[in-house]
């Protein structure tokens, strides 16, 4: 909180102050927690070996749409409490896209290192954003040669993805608004 006392004067010995008020400056912030919901546009599938290890076994295929859990990092510092929409102009005039758009990193919240999400966002308003960009999925990758598994790597594929996402103190908030925190 900042404080300001603003004084009337006739002559410099009598300076006295008139009024006095307070004001908020909010937090800008760099990097900020996120969490929400991706839907990766690839079918990414895994294809575990045989029972005898000698051939190729089950295929499962790995669901489409997960929740994540990351990092957002704007480009410039943001306020995030600012409830301007991201067409909106801040106090000064000026647009605030550039000042909503942010890097990405998130992980599954289920298998965190089987999904890895890199990619853009844009907060459209204070706590929700759009996001899109780059899935790395792993996968095992076996080789087979008369009857024996030879090789064995696990490796990451790519793939795309689109999310809307939220700020984690929204989801804090929300869980004390139902009561579920406990």
């Amino acid at each position: 909180m900042r404080k300001i006392k603003v004084a009337k004067t006739t002559s410099s010995k009598d300076a006295a102050p008139v009024d006095t008020f307070k004001y908020r400056v909010n937090k800008r912030y760099r990097i900020f927690p996120m969490t929400g919901i991706a839907y990766t546009t690839n079918s990414f599938q895994d294809v575990a070996s045989s029972s005898d290890g000698a051939s190729a076994g089950k295929v499962t295929q790995e669901q489409q749409t997960h929740f994540i859990i990351g990092l957002k990092v704007f480009f410039n510092k943001t306020d995030i409490r600012s409830n301007k929409f991201f067409l909106g102009n801040d106090a000064y005039g000026k647009s605030v896209v550039l000042t909503r758009l942010h890097f990405d990193a998130a992980v599954d919240i289920v298998s965190p290192l089987r999904n890895i999400y890199t990619g853009l966002g844009l907060d459209l308003g204070p706590g929700v954003s759009l996001n899109g960009g780059a899935v790395f999925n792993k996968y095992n990758y076996n080789l087979y040669s008369n009857g024996q598994n030879t090789i064995i790597k696990t490796l990451y594929g790519t793939g795309a993805y689109i999310g809307l996402t939220t700020d984690v103190s929204v989801v804090a908030d929300l869980f004390k608004l139902l009561n579920i925190s406990k």
